[in-house]
């Protein structure tokens, strides 16, 4: 399943109306770099906004509303505002299970995983050890999600 949105935020900026937006694919976003930038800034990216215009400044004081989505990213929109936390948060958990699924059927071949929770609490705690061994990762600068 595709997690998709389509994101509009409305301004008024020199006396006119201005509601610029983007289509986005958040699992690509996701595949690249497990975050999603702020959607201010994908916004201003798509439609040429300088991030150090007036304009931008003003357009940060509004809302980034959601108007279209695809996928369980649609559980977490409420009232046309998405929970960026609580979507990564899934999609990584999702993408974990996937990985530690691919694994079991490689290496033990189990098809389900879930069958065989002891199993399961090692590959995951395995993976949790290796995660924490100090590798950090810095988070992305905007032009490397475009």
């Amino acid at each position: 399943m595709k997690n998709r949105i389509a994101i509009r935020v409305e301004f008024h900026f020199k006396g006119k109306r201005h509601a610029p937006g983007a289509e986005i694919n958040l699992d690509d976003i996701m595949e690249r770099h497990s975050t999603l930038p702020p959607l201010h800034d994908i916004i201003a990216e798509k439609n040429g906004i300088d991030s150090y215009s007036h304009e931008y400044d003003v357009m940060l004081m509004e809302d980034v509303r959601i108007s279209h989505a695809e996928g369980f990213v649609s559980e977490h929109i409420l009232d046309g505002v998405l929970d960026i936390q609580g979507f990564e948060r899934q999609w990584l958990e999702m993408k974990l299970e996937r990985v530690l699924q691919a694994i079991a059927d490689k290496h033990l071949h189990l098809e389900n995983l879930d069958q065989h929770a002891g199993i399961r609490a090692a590959l995951l705690e395995a993976y949790r050890r290796g995660e924490s061994s100090g590798r950090t990762r810095p988070r992305p600068a905007l032009n490397d999600f475009m």
